[in-house]
């Protein structure tokens, strides 16, 4: 890109881009560790899941990456202002930013898999009232919808039970 076509200030300090892009990510893996954080207590409060090592690892690792990246923000700060240079590549700092990425992945791994354990153990409550008439050996149960007209017809040797939605 020209020199003509950079925004104002990066003409002369081509790391500053990269920096800030860095910190953005960071910030973005901060706020979905704790979003993560909330759906897996959200599951154990509601009591869809219980405490085992698959969510606890869950919240441990997002707790991690959450660190990580505070200390991530927190050296990319102090390494701008203490040596003026935008240059975040340094050794120790790339280190956090790469534990970061790296719990977060682990967790959110984890955290899909309790999420289809949820989904799977769950079943959607489609439940109507039931009439049920029983006559000798005969039986029958019909669902009942609301706002239904029922009718029963009896014959010598059966019974037969109709359900027909009111006009």
């Amino acid at each position: 890109m020209p020199p003509s076509a950079l925004p104002p200030g990066t003409a002369n300090n081509p790391h500053k881009d990269s920096a800030l892009i860095g910190i953005d990510i960071s910030k973005q893996l901060l706020a979905f560790s704790l979003a993560g954080l909330g759906f897996v207590v959200g599951f154990i409060t509601a009591g869809s899941i219980s405490l085992g090592a698959v969510p606890i690892l869950g919240l441990l690792f997002f707790a991690l990456s959450m660190v990580a990246g505070v200390l991530f923000l927190m050296s990319v700060v102090g390494h701008i202002n203490r040596d003026s240079n935008y240059d975040i590549y340094t050794g120790g700092i790339r280190t956090l930013a790469v534990i970061q990425i790296i719990c977060f992945a682990v967790a959110a791994i984890l955290v899909t898999k309790v999420a289809f354990e949820v989904r799977s153990t769950q079943k959607p409550n489609l439940t109507f009232p039931v009439i049920e008439i029983k006559m000798g050996t005969n039986e029958v149960h019909q669902p009942m919808f609301t706002n239904s007209a029922v009718s029963i017809n009896i014959i010598s040797n059966g019974l037969t039970l109709s359900v027909q939605p009111k006009p």
